[in-house]
């Protein structure tokens, strides 16, 4: 999984890519696999689950952090699956009081991911690569 977070408070876009090997784990366990990202530089954690498209923003009750949930349809991960890096879904924050965007997009791997967005990093992009990688 790919993550990036472009731009300052209150324009601020989280990226995802979501990779081959993570639509795959999705669409064998629905409702059972998710992805939580946690990062610093937005106000609320997100997390990614499959299974239904719905949208949901509140409070964890056990944190008291504001949490962003966010499900993929089937047919979302068989169209990201069928259309890497060009299948995106769109969430404005504005929509959903997040205080910030996402845009979720899929790519084989990780690797190909950051290269289909190298373009859009720069000196202030916070970057975050999957822990296996860095071994």
């Amino acid at each position: 999984m790919l993550r990036m977070v472009a731009g300052d408070p209150p324009k601020q876009v989280l990226i995802l890519g979501l990779s081959f090997g993570n639509l795959y784990k999705f669409k064998k366990e629905p409702h059972d696999t998710y992805i939580r990202t946690a990062l610093p530089e937005l106000p609320a954690e997100v997390i990614l689950y499959s299974g239904d498209g719905n949208r949901a923003f509140g409070t964890d009750k056990q944190t008291g952090r504001n949490v962003f949930m966010i499900g993929l349809s089937i047919d979302d991960l068989d169209q990201f699956r069928q259309k890497p890096m060009k299948r995106l879904v769109t969430l404005k924050g504005e929509n959903y009081g997040t205080g910030f965007d996402v845009l979720i997009f899929s790519g084989e791997t990780e690797a190909a991911m950051t290269h289909y967005v190298e373009e859009l990093i720069g000196p202030d992009t916070k970057v975050t690569t999957d822990e296996r990688l860095r071994q």
